[in-house]
């Protein structure tokens, strides 16, 4: 069998517009791109949502300027925990800061501990008085005690004794389609004493900052990869098997659109070399598939005819 190519103006003027739509695609794929991510993620900055006091919701976006600036003031902080993550080699990609306060409190009826004295008029040998704080629910829980001896000639009739204090946090992360959501919780426990011990009382959380690291900066890149095609051509509808060279996205891997694609194919009368300038990945939008992507396609058969069509095709 031999082939027989022939040109003329039509097919020169095609090649041209398939070069043209080739370099559309080049310059305004990207700006597109950007606006699909979009779709879905109406957040172009982390925002904070208070649920109760000591809950809060936080609506998480994916922001490289916010993330550096947030880092840059941690470090400016002199954090141990940045310190810590820096030397361990880590890549820093989440950052999170949350503030609680809590009102202080004077027990307003102390009670008094006397101890014998000897003395006719009934002097206080010591006095307590418990220092309690209030939770967000207004319960209170004892942080302190403050002792007074007004029988002390010599050296202080005050002394003051700080508790311990468990300060506790809950972090939970998860998606909602393509949003990103942290919930906080704070909490503090006063163990030292035995009435108050294991008891968890919500503090009021006053300030949260949460930024993240996009995983990657999208761009072009040269990206050999083979793809099982199927066409759906003006002529015929076959199977085909492809490469394709450039790609655009974050990794090798995780791809939005793939450019020039020669992939060979036919049916049971004809072969088929088939173009597909460049195919966009559904698997952005739709549910259940990662990498499925579209586009047109240009054919040239054996039977010297072009044909143009769709092309679906999934790569290796």
């Amino acid at each position: 069998m031999s082939f027989v190519f022939t040109t003329n103006i039509f097919d020169i003027v095609k090649g041209f517009l398939a070069i043209a739509l080739l370099i559309l695609a080049v310059v305004f794929i990207p700006k597109f791109n950007d606006k699909l991510d979009n779709i879905g993620k109406p957040l172009d900055a982390t925002t904070i949502e208070h649920i109760v006091t000591n809950i809060v919701r936080v609506n998480l976006a994916e922001n490289k300027k916010d993330f550096k600036e947030f880092l840059k003031e941690l470090k400016k902080d002199n954090s141990l925990a940045i310190k810590a993550a820096i030397e361990d080699n880590i890549t820093i990609k989440e950052l999170g800061d949350f503030m609680a306060t809590m009102k202080g409190k004077t027990d307003p009826d102390p009670g008094l501990i006397e101890t014998p004295s000897g003395d006719p008029d009934g002097a206080r040998d010591l006095e307590e008085f418990i220092i309690k704080r209030d939770d967000s629910d207004g319960k209170s829980f004892p942080t302190g005690i403050v002792r007074h001896s007004p029988n002390v000639k010599e050296g202080p009739k005050f002394s003051y004794q700080q508790f311990p204090l468990d300060f506790n946090a809950t972090i939970v992360s998860g998606d909602k389609g393509q949003e990103e959501k942290r919930y906080v919780e704070v909490w503090v426990e006063s163990n030292f004493v035995k009435d108050s011990r294991g008891v968890k009382h919500p503090i009021e959380i006053k300030n949260v900052r949460w930024e993240k690291l996009p995983l990657g900066e999208k761009g072009f890149m040269w990206n050999p990869r083979l793809s099982f095609t199927g066409v759906m051509s003006s002529e015929s509808a076959f199977p085909a098997l492809g490469v394709s060279l450039l790609s655009y996205g974050r990794t090798n891997r995780d791809m939005d659109w793939t450019f020039l694609n020669f992939s060979v194919g036919g049916d049971s009368d004809n072969f088929y070399g088939v173009s597909t300038p460049f195919s966009y990945n559904l698997g952005n939008s739709l549910p259940m598939v990662e990498n499925m992507f579209i586009g047109p396609t240009i054919g040239y058969g054996s039977e010297q005819n072009f044909s143009y069509g769709l092309g679906v095709s999934v790569p290796f």
